[in-house]
């Protein structure tokens, strides 16, 4: 389960508002690859469902991992 607090769900609609991305996006959120660092953690707008991806919604945001 993931939580969005009030704030976050603000800034989130702001960005996405901002950008040029579809208005059916959502937020991705995932690890990958660092390099010599390990792991770095990515949050992106995304707009396409992969395999293996599970989709969370709190006040509205939709979240997929």
């Amino acid at each position: 389960m993931i939580k969005v607090t009030d704030s976050a769900k603000a800034q989130l609609e702001q960005e996405l508002s901002k950008s040029d991305k579809p208005d059916n996006s959502f937020v991705r959120v995932g690890v990958k690859s660092g390099g010599c660092s390990g792991l770095s953690y990515m949050l992106e707008f995304d707009s396409t469902f992969k395999e293996g991806d599970q989709e969370f919604e709190d006040k509205g945001i939709k979240i997929v991992v």
